[in-house]
């Protein structure tokens, strides 16, 4: 699932894959806020939306259930990088990755990502 959108003057984009199969459902999370994304520009992922209060910038996450989640922060960060953004057909892609850490100091990296969407 992605989304890019353009709500009360600000762009807000956001990335979610599922990985379904088996026990645990992983799911990984990109997301930016107040920011317009262009093409071959990176983006530093050092975002924790649920707990500093600022929401402009980007940020990632990292599930394996809903009480394991792995999440950047100021020091634990990753990259976005927008290879291609069409506004008038909606498409947008890019490449990641990011460090993510859970409330027990546990880190998990997350490598070599990469999507190329219709939203």
């Amino acid at each position: 699932v992605v989304n890019y959108e353009f709500v009360n003057g600000e762009f807000f984009f956001g990335l979610t894959f599922k990985d379904q199969e088996g026990i645990n459902n992983k799911t990984v999370n990109i997301g930016t806020g107040f920011i317009e994304l262009q093409a071959n520009q990176t983006y530093i992922l050092n975002k924790n939306f649920d707990d500093d209060g600022d929401y402009t910038g980007g940020g990632g996450t990292y599930s394996t259930s809903v009480l394991n989640l792995y999440k950047t922060n100021s020091s634990i960060t990753g990259e976005l990088t927008i290879t291609r953004i069409d506004l008038s057909n909606s498409i947008i892609s890019g490449i990641f990755w990011f460090d993510a850490v859970n409330t027990d100091g546990e880190i998990v990296e997350i490598r070599d990502g990469r999507f190329d969407y219709q939203y």
